[in-house]
């Protein structure tokens, strides 16, 4: 063999050592690699596995991908992370409507986020933390036996409305309609539990059909406060249809207003700018705000339920004032432009802020009911949602504001003084406003009712629980003027007050 040959086959072999050897690093490898799945594997092309033979126990799962990656412990939860409302804690000035155009939402939306805020009742203060609903949060239900106002709630399968009724009776008028899921406190019945009387977050008090409400309080523990009206009733309570007041002066009153004060003879000169500027002798107008709006307010004169006792001598002002529809009613009942739950007085003047659907985007409430009502006269109350943060030189420069618009309108402005505030932190802040109220009405030479001065001695100075708002008489006695309805309710007493200052413009007018 020569020796070219012998280095032939010494290179071969130590060829064939080579892949023997690589052979067995790899099958080391691989085994090692199966073994210890958490070693690192190699870097390299991966070439698929034999199929494995058929056998009657099923091959092992695959090992979790995961479990190279993370430590053991629990992966989080598929469940995404629930979206929390927003918050805003209230600043001096803040309004319920001011909040509710910047944060892009509603009045209702706020009240209904803020149960035990006290929202409901249309106030807040500086200081208060309000949930801010967020579009797609769904914020929970009041769940019953909770310290919620709210005892019922209009059935999820209404889907035409609830009637919210003046009294209980299909044949009664109605006050409003409630969408479903509205939420309701219950504070009277009938006797047969068919009818029940609420007080929703906007639109007051009334009753509703028993049958429509999901109850989460036991009935038996609500006083009954009324009985269903099925046919005519007395002629204090059914509509009252009389002929249009001959011209010339009312009858005289029995005695001087005690709370209505300067009205002289400029009202006359203002009645006479508004007739020329096409004013409505035989319309009026409310401005103001939750207290306002209230449908124990005045609403009980448009259609004709009231008893006046000794106080007959205003029915000429109510025959006067009920003839002529104002907008959606006659000028007690009609459903005002420039009063709202929740507004202050500087949003009555503010551009934009009125009803977008009726009022044009550069009007404010207070031109807006003007333009569409007409009237001759305004009873204007406005400052309680002023009064926890408002500065007194603001409230003043927007209450002016209001005063003067009035009056370039032709439009006989009442001012009306403002009622106790019962919070802690704003002991004399109602006194300030109402020394306001008072300067500005003998200022401009105009009308002024002192409501405030009215509810003293009353329980409670005529509120409610909540400090903030008067007290409604029991079922449906609104409008009822018996003393005991004056001396124990707020409201009662406002609408005659109300009334008085009415009558004595009206008179003034006419002499």
């Amino acid at each position: 063999m020569t020796r070219k040959q012998i280095g032939n086959l010494v290179f071969l072999g130590l060829a064939n050592l080579a892949v023997f050897l690589a052979v067995l690093v790899l099958t080391r490898t691989l085994l090692t690699t199966s073994a210890d799945p958490l070693a690192t594997a190699p870097v390299g092309v991966i070439t698929p596995a034999p199929s494995p033979a058929p056998t009657t126990t099923p091959p092992p799962p695959p090992f979790p991908v995961a479990s190279l990656l993370l430590p053991v412990t629990a992966l989080p939860s598929a469940t995404p992370t629930p979206i929390v409302p927003m918050t805003y804690t209230v600043q001096a000035g803040d309004t319920l409507w001011d909040l509710a155009l910047r944060f892009n939402t509603n009045i209702e939306a706020l009240i209904l986020a803020n149960p035990a805020v006290g929202v409901g009742e249309g106030v807040i203060f500086p200081g208060d933390v309000l949930v801010i609903p967020v579009e797609g949060v769904v914020l929970p239900t009041l769940a019953p036996g909770t310290d919620s106002p709210f005892t019922a709630q209009v059935k999820g399968d209404v889907t035409d409305g609830l009637n919210l009724r003046f009294a209980p009776g299909l044949s009664q008028d109605i006050l409003a309609q409630l969408g479903a899921l509205t939420q309701l406190s219950i504070v009277g019945r009938t006797g047969d539990n068919t009818w029940l009387e609420v007080v929703t977050a906007l639109k007051g008090r009334g009753w509703v059909v028993a049958q429509y409400v999901d109850v989460f309080i036991a009935l038996d523990d609500v006083p009954v406060t009324g009985e269903v009206v099925i046919a005519a009733v007395t002629p204090t309570t059914a509509p009252i249809n009389r002929p249009t007041v001959t011209p010339g002066l009312p009858p005289p009153a029995p005695s001087e207003y005690p709370y209505v004060f300067n009205v002289t003879a400029h009202v006359r000169e203002i009645f006479a700018q508004g007739q020329a500027l096409g004013n409505r002798a035989e319309v009026f107008s409310k401005v103001g705000d939750s207290i306002t709006v209230s449908p124990a307010f005045l609403y009980s004169m448009g259609v004709g339920r009231y008893d006046l006792h000794e106080y007959a001598y205003l029915q000429p002002v109510i025959d006067y004032y009920s003839t002529t529809w104002a907008r959606t009613h006659n000028s007690f009942s009609n459903e005002t432009l420039a009063a709202k739950v929740g507004w202050s007085t500087r949003t009555v003047v503010a551009a934009g802020a009125g009803d977008l659907a009726i009022c044009g985007p550069e009007e404010t409430p207070l031109d807006c009911e003007f333009h569409w009502v007409k009237p001759s006269i305004a009873i204007i109350m406005l400052g309680t949602n002023d009064v926890p943060g408002t500065p007194e030189e603001s409230y003043e420069s927007a209450l002016r504001n209001v005063v003067e618009t009035t009056l370039a309108n032709g439009v006989v402005p009442i001012l009306s003084t403002l009622p106790d505030l019962r919070r802690p932190g704003l002991e004399g802040r109602v006194e300030a406003f109402n020394y306001i109220v008072k300067k500005l009405a003998y200022e401009y030479d105009i009308p002024l009712l002192d409501y405030w001065a009215a509810l003293q001695g009353l329980p409670n100075q005529g509120l409610g629980r909540d400090g903030v708002h008067p007290t409604w008489a029991p079922s449906g006695h609104y409008a009822d003027f018996a003393p005991e309805y004056l001396t124990q309710y707020g409201m009662p007493v406002r609408a005659l007050t109300a009334l008085q200052a009415l009558d004595a413009v009206w008179r003034a007018i006419n002499q």
